[in-house]
């Protein structure tokens, strides 16, 4: 029972700091507390539909007797997939703040 929640808070260290090099990093957003937020939400949710989808993914025949590179491969894959999860998630947030105080004008 220990093992998912240290694997739950690795990915969460991971993700956090994927989310303070891409928040410190694009143009327009600041690193705050609600954007990490938002970030590491987006990935959680991007990492638990990556997640579901890469045991299919392995099972293909083209990945069989494939070794190490398939495991590499996935980890790159759910990388990839909480990058675009976290970035998905800020982005949204950064919309829905941008309508509102347009609305306050």
């Amino acid at each position: 029972m220990i093992f998912p929640s240290i694997g739950f808070f690795y990915y969460f260290l991971i993700s956090v700091a994927a989310g303070s090099v891409v928040l410190s990093f694009h143009p327009r957003w600041r690193l705050e507390l609600i954007n990490m937020v938002f970030f590491v939400a987006g990935s959680l949710l991007a990492g638990i539909a990556a997640g579901a989808v890469l045991p299919f993914l392995i099972s293909l025949p083209a990945f069989q007797h494939k070794g190490n590179v398939v495991l590499i491969l996935g980890w790159v894959f759910l990388l990839i997939a909480m990058l675009i999860g976290g970035f998905f998630g800020v982005a949204s947030w950064q919309k829905i703040i941008s309508r509102k105080m347009k609305d306050n004008k």
